[in-house]
């Protein structure tokens, strides 16, 4: 019996019929062509201690609020049709004013972060900046509308020797701008058959899943990452790569606190005899 297709394969498949159709791919190139890294980004980069021209050069752009959105929506239409938004992410929306289903329904102000793999843009995710607002804690991201990223935030760290696993774009992010190999998982929950296989090469998996979260998400979701691994290549192959940081924030709340710098320059994961490094 077949596997079933999701939305974003049946969405894809529309488009395989059409003549000349653009893949989201081209789609997302041109929001990164188009949208500025405004002000209001910056600001919000560097009050997380990250290098905003390093972050605008590779890539991440913002939306500064509704007319920003209204904007995108208008140039999306105009450009590009129906089916090719739809697999984007961006489909009409059955009811309302606006012309696309936008992220955080077309009003938050939100950072733009692009996902490559081997040079091409594979998918876009949406961060919300409004500052310490709690209706917002648990709902901080929006992926747009079926169609989500098929690897995880810089996927070409894949392949190095040391690769750090982290919850979030923006601990992925922290420790790409130190010179770390991370990989940003879009969910403790979330990871993909084909994200195991590219561990293939890895020497020293450094997993950063979040030790502190109340709802145990991120314990969850480095065991499943364990799992997945001793299913691949063996209980033994894993026992000696598999290093987890338990700590008492994440990696740029470290760096934030000034002691990312530290951790890294002890590389404490390597030659430690037990998997869980408390911090």
């Amino acid at each position: 019996m077949a596997a079933p297709v999701s939305r974003q394969e049946a969405n894809l498949a529309v488009l395989e019929r059409l003549p000349g159709a653009r893949l989201p791919p081209v789609l997302y190139r041109d929001i990164l062509r188009v949208l500025p890294l405004t002000d209001r980004g910056r600001r919000y980069l560097s009050s997380r201690h990250l290098d905003t021209a390093v972050a605008a050069e590779y890539g991440f752009r913002s939306i500064d609020g509704p007319d920003g959105w209204r904007a995108l929506a208008e140039h999306l239409v105009r450009r590009y049709r129906p089916e090719e938004l739809t697999a984007a992410g961006f489909p009409k929306p059955e009811t309302g004013d606006s012309p696309l289903v936008l992220p955080f329904g077309g009003r938050l102000p939100a950072l733009v972060i692009p996902f490559w793999r081997a040079g091409e843009i594979v998918g876009l995710r949406m961060r919300n900046v409004l500052p310490n607002d709690p209706r917002y804690k648990h709902n901080r991201y929006r992926t747009l509308a079926a169609a989500k990223p098929p690897w995880p935030y810089n996927a070409d760290a894949f392949g190095s020797s040391t690769l750090h696993v982290c919850e979030g774009e923006l601990n992925a992010e922290t420790l790409r701008q130190l010179g770390e190999s991370a990989i940003g998982v879009y969910g403790a929950g979330i990871w993909l058959d084909p994200w195991t296989a590219a561990l293939a090469d890895a020497e020293e998996i450094v997993d950063w899943h979040d030790a502190t979260d109340e709802r145990r998400a991120g314990d969850h979701g480095a065991e499943a990452l364990r799992q997945r691994m001793v299913a691949a290549y063996g209980e033994e192959w894993a026992r000696r790569r598999w290093r987890r940081m338990v700590t008492a924030a994440d990696p740029n709340a470290l760096h934030e606190a000034g002691r990312l710098v530290g951790i890294l320059r002890r590389r404490p994961w390597c030659g430690a005899a037990v998997p869980n490094i408390l911090i």
